[in-house]
């Protein structure tokens, strides 16, 4: 590393997370349909989640804007909630992000 005075120091290897590991676990499934959707209702499907867990469901476009955003409560083990987009999404691809105490699931969406 060197500073803006121009002193420099070296630096071992330091080892990371693999952080581009979303969706990695196998038993958890987090599902949207239609996809691709003609834009008026979305569902979202999360299963083997943990009772009384809440999740946190955000659409959003390819701006970052939040078109949704809701707190979902699993409830045996799964979620199933459907997001009403009726005259508020144009076509085009957003993304949907579920966000658990401690796992994040994320999926593209195309609406025609």
């Amino acid at each position: 590393q060197t500073d803006f005075n121009g002193n420099y120091e070296y630096f071992g290897p330091v080892s990371i997370n693999n952080i581009n590991n979303i969706n990695s676990d196998k038993n958890v499934r987090f599902k949207i349909y239609p996809n691709p959707s003609n834009g008026e209702e979305i569902y979202v499907n999360l299963t083997s989640c943990v009772d009384d867990e809440e999740v946190l469901i955000v659409l959003h476009d390819m701006l970052g804007q939040i078109i949704y955003s809701k707190v979902l409560i699993c409830n045996n083990g799964s979620i199933v909630h459907a997001i009403d987009t009726y005259n508020k999404i144009i076509p085009g691809i957003y993304t949907i992000i579920g966000c658990s105490k401690n796992k994040l699931y994320n999926q593209k969406l195309v609406v025609r």
